[in-house]
């Protein structure tokens, strides 16, 4: 399996811990995330653009501002 790095705010690593169950690994949730992501990608009923700007405007910019 490949093992990827990613760079992510502190305060997403920090949510991500705070939200996932004890018995998932954050490489796990993240990776979940990531076949969400592709599920709505590919379905025409969803505004994948809109959904993503409406992530980064109430949390990536959100946390980038905090760091």
């Amino acid at each position: 399996m490949a093992q990827p790095s990613l760079s992510m705010p502190d305060a997403m690593q920090t949510d991500i811990d705070d939200r996932r169950h004890s018995t998932t690994s954050r490489s796990e949730y993240i990776r979940e995330a990531i076949a969400l992501r592709f599920l709505l990608d590919d379905r025409d009923e969803h505004n994948l653009d809109a959904l993503l700007e409406e992530a980064r405007t109430d949390y990536l910019e959100t946390t980038t501002a905090e760091a």
